[in-house]
């Protein structure tokens, strides 16, 4: 990470850092804090304070002095006798003057080797440089941790963060993101999108370091949410095979609010899986894994789901596949057959299992690597974690109430979710809690539309939930 100063011009630039180390000493307590005060022989210093200090028993006032360089280069051994000189030139008249020699860049070895050589005979000389400010700016104006700034970012665009540095501008800190050698985005100190008066600003003066081309990130998450969008109705006319020629699609879209010249460009410039030419089918399936992370990465239609090509991909090759990633997690047919039949009916369950699962590898790892561990034991609670998965993202689809169209479709009228919490289990004082709510899906004939009802059952009494 990186501090990038930024001004109109290098006086600027420099003001920015003076800016900052004066704020800096006041942090630290000093007092009197001033900018670009002359003294005599014509002497400029960047930053004085004073200081409290008990020397000899007695409350001494301190005079402090900062030369303050924001060069992009490595400050050097001249850089440093100067300042030196100022220093002892203002020792002349108050002996007890302590510097402090900011450098944004850093200092050269030559410089290093002098400060370290110095410092062991005179301890009120103080080199502060960008690991240091960088610390102080995190905790003076309460910045976000790189994790948190990443997430942000990753919430409006899938551009790789390539990297993650502090702009300080305007006595104001914010964060610089670089996706590549041109492109960036800049975030408030709290990761924030800024507006558009500080974008302009910013965009100018970071033209001077190569940052060219603005990413504005609400523009390019509504793009991408479009993108999703177009994607979804591609793949779902792909596996429904509905898409047999441009007149068919028109017909299609008229009321999805996507218009043909629309879907032509992002079927023929953005999409995977589907064939480039009329009818649009589904191909080049090498992994069934892959294709239902890409699938579930765009928008999902009921029906895309219930499409008799999507629950035709769901077969043993795919759970095999599943069991692959999972570390080559080995299951019964009728463990098989159970993990089918709940990822069938819900992506979520799908979505939860396609990923490496930590606990699942690492244990079956465990079986390799430790020849006394029980290996069913270790399959077992693999199969658990499995399954557990697999329920987790069912319940998480069977609790929103538009999924009722898609059980409904897929024959499912009725399901029970059992949550139990069981306490000192094997012991006299066991205590078993259960909830057992049950949900039938039924679809009325009487009125209008025809809507989807769910019917939820809690200890004998039922709750009509018509979907909106």
């Amino acid at each position: 990470m990186e501090i990038i100063i930024l001004g109109e011009t290098k006086d600027h630039k420099g003001t920015e850092l003076e800016k900052l180390c004066k704020r800096l000493f006041e942090k630290l307590g000093f007092d009197k804090s001033a900018l670009n005060i002359v003294k005599s022989g014509a002497n400029e210093y960047d930053v004085m304070a004073k200081s409290t200090k008990i020397i000899d028993e007695r409350k001494v006032s301190v005079p402090i002095i900062a030369e303050c360089k924001a060069h992009r280069k490595k400050c050097d051994l001249p850089d440093f006798l100067k300042f030196l000189g100022k220093l002892y030139c203002l020792r002349n008249e108050e002996p007890n003057t302590e510097g402090y020699f900011v450098a944004l860049s850093g200092v050269n070895g030559n410089f290093l080797g002098a400060y370290d050589s110095l410092r062991c005979k005179d301890k009120s000389i103080h080199l502060i440089v960008e690991e240091d400010l960088i610390n102080f700016l995190q905790a003076d104006y309460r910045l976000s941790d790189i994790t948190s700034v990443r997430l942000k970012v990753s919430q409006f665009t899938h551009r790789v963060i390539d990297s993650i540095d502090l702009a300080l501008y305007d006595n104001k800190v914010y964060w610089l993101v670089r996706f590549n050698s041109k492109d960036y985005t800049i975030l408030s100190s709290d990761s924030e999108p800024i507006t558009t008066e500080e974008t302009s600003k910013i965009h100018k003066l970071l033209l001077g370091h190569e940052y060219y081309n603005f990413i504005d990130l609400a523009e390019e998450q509504e793009r991408q949410i479009r993108l999703s969008y177009v994607r979804g109705i591609i793949l779902c006319f792909a596996l429904n095979q509905q898409a047999k020629d441009k007149e068919a699609v028109q017909k299609l879209l008229n009321t999805m609010g996507v218009t043909i010249e629309e879907f032509e460009r992002v079927r023929l410039s953005d999409i995977e899986y589907v064939s480039n030419d009329y009818p649009l089918t589904i191909q080049n399936i090498n992994s069934k894994v892959d294709f239902f992370t890409y699938l579930f990465s765009n928008y999902v239609f009921v029906e895309t789901i219930t499409s008799t090509l999507y629950q035709s991909l769901i077969d043993i090759d795919f759970i095999n596949e599943i069991c692959d990633i999972q570390g080559g997690l080995k299951l019964t047919d009728i463990e098989r057959d159970q993990a089918l039949r709940l990822l069938k009916i819900s992506h979520s369950a799908i979505i939860n299992v396609i990923q490496p699962d930590k606990f699942i590898i690492n244990s079956i790892k465990n079986v390799t690597l430790f020849k006394n561990l029980n290996q069913d034991k270790v399959r077992n609670l693999g199969v658990t974690k499995l399954m557990g998965m697999l329920i987790e993202g069912a319940n998480e689809d069977f609790c929103t109430q538009p999924y009722s169209k898609i059980l409904h479709k897929l024959g499912i009228y009725q399901y029970d979710i059992l949550q139990r919490v069981i306490l000192n289990a094997g012991r006299k004082d066991e205590v078993c809690i259960e909830s057992n709510p049950r949900t039938i899906i039924a679809k009325a004939e009487n009125l209008p539309g025809k809507p989807v009802l769910s019917v939820m059952s809690f200890n004998n009494e039922s709750e009509t939930i018509l979907e909106q």
